[in-house]
């Protein structure tokens, strides 16, 4: 097959969900381009799908290395058109989202905004796109009420123009559920969630991974409505859909399994949940990259488990290294930590080690947290320390201690 044939085959696959597929469609595209006179007529474009098919696998170095190579490319041919330049913008801007450099993301896409809305107007579908980056920027970053606007400026641009059955519609509703669900604002979030699943299976094939996405997004809504069954048939059928389309140590395959093992739980079944965690916990383990949250939400879920089902000794290695987690990745945040310190604290009475439960965290841990956080820390210290000092026997060896006479 010539480059242009295989680039085609990757277009194909990539439309139709089969990333893997076209991931290695598009490699041998670019080795035909490279060994041929047709280079700087396809090079340029098979890099750029090559950075984006790359991004949806989550292979972040990869995706970031095609994409400079594109535009080291574009900057010395004429190959590249204004419309591959402006998917090349759009793709430095996901990668830089996806790797949490949101002050960077939120820059280039409003730089790209601008260029967009000054050579195609306020209301092209052109202006759409770049809105709906900026809007995402802005969600990751944290900074609500600008991620509401710009992605629903996006939402109506892209209803007017390319109508209610599109899916380009259904990405808005599923961004814009995502910045309410942020908000805890899940009475707003579901419809749009619903909506944007409908949508994408009217239009796609039923093992498409944006269904799955969709799936997941609506499952993690349920759950935290409390609707339990309805949010496990939902994280089963996503989970279905990641073992199809990925590898078994895949973040999408890992996310599903933390959720659904989250809502077993949720419904008074720990052990089963347990299962299912420690399936995932192995998987995010053995990934590479690794996903740190998916990983975080692998260890802390389980450790939690084996407190619920009292497994102490199991328990408190899981929940030490989710706290230690914590402390290195600002990333993750506060990401339960309260509820960590609370079960680990458990792990260490149940098991005798008063003690130990005084010299948990550090103080620059408990600087990150409110007075309550800290107050509630203090106290546990200060009564644990009158208990060793008034009632705990010194700490020697056991034969060791001296009985007390009768008196």
């Amino acid at each position: 097959m010539t480059a242009l044939q295989d680039l085609k085959t990757g277009v194909a696959a990539y439309s139709a969900g089969e990333l893997e597929s076209a991931q290695s469609s598009f490699e041998k595209a670019l080795v035909q381009a490279q060994a041929s006179a047709d280079e700087s007529e396809y090079s340029y474009s098979i890099l750029l799908w090559l950075g984006k098919v790359n991004l949806e696998l989550c292979f972040l170095k990869a995706a970031e290395d095609y994409a400079e190579k594109a535009q080291a490319l574009s900057n010395k041919t004429v190959a590249a058109v204004e419309e591959d330049t402006y998917d090349l913008e759009t793709l430095f801007t996901l990668i830089k989202i996806k790797r949490h450099l949101f002050t960077e993301a939120e820059q280039l896409a409003q730089e790209l905004l601008d260029k967009r809305t000054a050579t195609a107007g306020s209301s092209s579908l052109k202006t759409a796109i770049a809105l709906h980056n900026l809007g995402t920027a802005n969600l990751e970053a944290g900074h609500f009420p600008e991620a509401e606007s710009n992605l629903r400026r996006a939402f109506i641009i892209r209803e007017n123009i390319s109508g209610k059955e599109s899916l380009d519609y259904a990405e808005s509703l599923r961004a814009l559920a995502a910045v309410y669900a942020a908000q805890n604002r899940s009475v707003l979030a579901e419809p749009f969630a619903k909506r944007a699943l409908k949508i994408r299976e009217d239009n796609l094939r039923a093992t498409h991974y944006l269904i799955g996405h969709s799936l997941q997004q609506l499952a993690a809504l349920k759950l935290k409505s409390y609707h339990v069954p309805q949010a496990e048939e939902l994280w089963r059928r996503s989970l279905s859909i990641a073992e199809a389309q990925f590898t078994p140590n895949h973040p999408h395959v890992v996310s599903a399994l933390n959720g659904l093992a989250a809502t077993v739980n949720a419904d008074y079944r720990p052990k089963e949940a347990a299962v299912i965690y420690e399936k995932a916990y192995k998987a995010a383990e053995s990934a590479f990259p690794k996903d740190v949250r998916n990983l975080f939400n692998s260890i802390s879920g389980l450790g939690m488990v084996y407190v619920s089902v009292q497994e102490f000794g199991k328990a408190e290695p899981l929940i030490r290294r989710g706290l230690a987690m914590l402390k290195d990745d600002a990333d993750l945040q506060f990401a339960g930590e309260y509820s960590m310190v609370e079960n680990l604290i458990a792990t260490q009475l149940y098991q005798g080690k008063i003690i130990d439960a005084l010299r948990l965290f550090p103080d620059s841990m408990r600087a990150k947290h409110t007075s309550q956080f800290a107050g509630a820390l203090n106290l546990i210290e200060s009564v644990t320390e009158f208990v060793q000092k008034n009632v705990l026997p010194p700490e020697v060896p056991h034969e060791k201690v001296p009985r007390k006479t009768e008196e």
